[in-house]
């Protein structure tokens, strides 16, 4: 009875299916070496992956991570630095137009 339950709960239920070829696509797109993604996947689907694998997985997505919130980092500086251009930009023009009214209402 009890084994049936536990069937019921977790077996009839539909499981995602993820291919060893999706997970290659996620690892090479993430970054990871063709070759080593193939090898990983495979251990995965064959449950051999280890201890040092994980801990390879983790530092070489904190690496990208790092590399990619530099990125994003340098974006913000540029975007920034074009911001406040544009804002100077902006105020010497209103400045001018409000220069060139003032000299037409003094005559």
């Amino acid at each position: 009875m009890l084994y049936n339950t536990y069937k019921e709960i977790f077996m009839g239920l539909p499981q995602p299916v993820i291919t060893q070829q999706m997970v290659i696509a996620e690892l090479t797109k993430a970054g990871i070496n063709r070759d080593i993604a193939v090898d990983l996947s495979y251990r995965y689907y064959t449950n051999e992956l280890t201890y040092k694998d994980i801990e390879y997985l983790k530092e070489s997505f904190d690496i990208k991570l790092k590399h990619l919130e530099d990125k994003i980092g340098n974006v913000k500086d540029e975007l920034d630095i074009k911001i406040d251009t544009v804002e100077n930009n902006l105020n010497v023009k209103i400045n001018t137009k409000f220069n060139e009214l003032d000299k037409k209402n003094r005559h």
